[in-house]
């Protein structure tokens, strides 16, 4: 790309930002109007073309509205095979395209049911952190989720000296709520980019999970929600971080008949002694289903629940239903396309 043509580009995503800041005016207020035009102007360009941006204004900087001839094109280009690989570029083109809209207008919402509450100005300052920002929304628009359903009591509560991420109510009994959202590292995604898998950042989460545990206090069960919305890493590697790596075993047989079983190897998290603040882990992941378009859904892939007498069924049963419905909730589909 020519010098002229990159200056032009990051003038282009700039005033795209300004001009969409306009329609979200709770985001505007609570972050404030000459932060986020101070992060616009300071939004640059690296040498490989990507934007060095805060997550935020990113998503401000991305058309809101699609043109649907895109998507006949990809459609008339693809047919209707049914392999991954074309399901993966259908997936891609839509999570592009529609993500940034959809974040922003959840964002709006739970910032709308949210304002008011007390702390919400803590999860504002850090959301203002680059490094901070997606995994501060995972709070955010779980915390909207909560608001909406009437059981949220507190963010950032003071529990024991501990401030955990929410406190909420479920079954009539108060329950404390720690959120973690992972995000590959740049060596991870190198490693990605040149044939690896995920395996690299393993270490990683496991690191990042014992921290988020130290924010727990040790008098109560709580409930820990992965966002794996942001992340390349799949369940495997969460596995890994939590209750031991995957181990392959191929037994040698003389008569060519071979085997292979998997076991975990111990070096989880689940022997760290903060693990046994956990009462229950419960993974959710928003994805785009290009079948019916813009509609975004969270699939929670796997609650894993351990009834105690501070965790139990009935509020596994509570929660699990919340995090199904929690649908990117669209008034008018035709709002998403250019007319």
């Amino acid at each position: 790309m020519a010098d002229f043509d990159k200056k032009q580009f990051l003038e282009l995503r700039k005033n795209l930002a300004r001009k969409n800041l306009d329609k979200y005016n709770i985001i505007k207020g609570l972050f404030g109007e000459k932060w986020i035009n101070e992060e616009i102007e300071n939004t640059s360009l690296k040498e490989n073309g990507d934007l060095s941006v805060h997550g935020l204004i990113w998503l401000l900087s991305n058309p809101l509205k699609v043109d649907k001839s895109m998507e006949e094109a990809l459609e008339k280009e693809l047919g209707t095979s049914i392999d991954w690989f074309s399901n993966f570029l259908r997936k891609g083109f839509m999570d592009d395209r529609y993500r940034p809209r959809l974040l922003l207008d959840e964002l709006e919402e739970s910032l709308t049911l949210l304002k008011n509450q007390p702390r919400i100005g803590s999860s504002i300052t850090k959301a203002k952190n680059r490094d901070q920002f997606w995994a501060t929304m995972s709070e955010i628009e779980l915390a909207g989720l909560f608001k909406r359903n009437n059981c949220l009591l507190a963010i950032e509560p003071n529990i024991c000296g501990k401030t955990p991420d929410l406190l909420i109510e479920l079954d009539k009994k108060s329950v404390i709520v720690e959120v973690y959202t992972p995000q590959q590292s740049e060596t991870a995604q190198k490693t990605m980019e040149n044939g690896g898998g995920a395996f690299a950042d393993k270490f990683r989460l496991k690191s990042q999970i014992k921290d988020k545990l130290a924010q727990l206090p040790v008098n109560k069960k709580s409930i820990l929600i992965i966002n794996n919305a942001f992340s390349g890493q799949d369940l495997y590697e969460l596995d890994d971080a939590i209750i031991g790596q995957t181990v392959c075993v191929v037994p040698l047989d003389p008569s060519g008949k071979i085997e292979v079983t998997t076991k975990r190897k111990k070096n989880g998290l689940v022997e760290e002694k903060d693990f046994n603040k956990i009462g229950a882990i419960a993974l959710y992941k928003r994805s785009t289903n290009y079948k019916v378009g813009i509609v975004t859904h969270a699939n929670v892939k796997r609650i894993e629940w351990n009834e105690t007498e501070d965790i139990t069924e009935s509020q596994r049963m509570i929660l699990s239903q919340m995090l199904n419905e929690m649908i990117y909730r669209i008034k008018n589909p035709n709002d998403y396309y250019v007319p």
